[in-house]
């Protein structure tokens, strides 16, 4: 009998515990569903420790220049793209020695598997724009250079520190070679950088807006070649023009809340092919957006923040992009 009074109250006391422990979770999530519905802009931390932002369905108005009309174009899977560019410190996070290797004579830097080149390591002056430096028989990041942007990344670069990070992640590489060839695999779940209409529409959501944060754009808002600092430091750190710096800054960011969509360094997309030569990957002509440090204010508006660029370009960034299943 006395067995099974304290089994009875042993039962009571852990269906107490439980019932506790749900109203706690009901609780948590209905304060995290508060905060997300209040909140301007959805954020997650990937495994990694890099901050996404959530991009909802949509529509994208695609402006008119001279030779096109405006055009709507519909925004129909949800993606996460990171908040800010690529910093040199994530980029050799996930630089391993049995996947990369320092080119003859250190002038560059490559991938193993495919056999490319990922950033050239050519002089003392880009080496300092990268941030990065030779160390003994491996690389570092130039101390104080940590959170800037990586740049000097060739695309095929890109589509490799995007493969590689999502294995560090646990993810399935987007990314496949095969027969001299890059070619994407529809049902990873892993990194990626973004197609053209992902780039965009995170830069400007349903606006008409000329730029990601409104019509007017002056040196507060974005690193470009006016910059007189620019003179000294191409790049400014990622997320720097976000209106709170103990310098005169204005809010740079996105209707999403993505930072330096205009200016700093300019980022690879992916065009319409479902194939890229590995030869293409590093001297075709492969697609930049949003502009970068070596443009004047003027060449940094919606319809001009394009260009198509093959081999090294030192301005060249990288922001990648993955897709949320629902």
């Amino acid at each position: 009998m006395v067995n099974n009074f304290f089994h009875r109250n042993e039962l009571a006391f852990f269906s107490g515990v439980k019932e506790l422990q749900a109203k706690v979770f009901r609780g948590a999530l209905f304060i995290l569903i508060l905060f997300l519905s209040c909140s301007s802009e959805s954020q997650y931390i990937s495994k990694s420790g890099i901050p996404f932002i959530h991009i909802n369905k949509g529509q994208l108005y695609k402006m008119p220049d001279d030779t096109k009309k405006e055009e709507v174009i519909k925004i129909d899977i949800s993606y996460a793209i990171s908040k800010f560019e690529i910093t040199n410190e994530e980029f050799v996070s996930v630089l391993t020695q049995d996947k990369f290797y320092i080119g003859v004579g250190g002038r560059t830097f490559c991938y193993k598997p495919w056999g490319i080149v990922v950033v050239p390591l050519t002089n003392s002056d880009r080496i300092f724009q990268t941030g990065i430096k030779e160390e003994g028989d491996w690389i570092a990041v130039i101390p104080g250079k940590e959170s800037y942007p990586v740049h000097g990344v060739t695309f095929a670069g890109a589509l490799a520190f995007s493969n590689e990070l999502s294995l560090k992640d646990g993810l399935t590489p987007v990314y496949v070679y095969r027969d001299e060839n890059i070619e994407i695999n529809p049902d990873a779940d892993g990194y990626r950088i973004p197609k053209e209409i992902e780039w965009e529409y995170a830069a400007y959501a349903d606006s008409k807006n000329i730029y990601p944060w409104g019509n007017k754009i002056t040196n507060e808002y974005v690193n470009s070649s006016e910059r007189e600092e620019s003179l000294y430091a191409p790049t400014t750190p990622v997320g720097f023009f976000d209106g709170k710096n103990n310098i005169s800054t204005k809010n740079n960011s996105s209707p999403f809340g993505v930072y330096d969509m205009i200016g700093n360094v300019a980022e690879w997309c992916w065009g319409k092919n479902e194939i890229i030569s590995i030869y293409d990957s590093i001297y075709g002509r492969n697609i930049l957006r949003g502009g970068s440090y070596m443009k004047r204010l003027a060449s940094l508006n919606r319809s001009a923040n394009r260009e198509e660029v093959g081999g090294f370009p030192h301005w060249a960034g990288i922001r990648i992009v993955k897709y949320l299943y629902e």
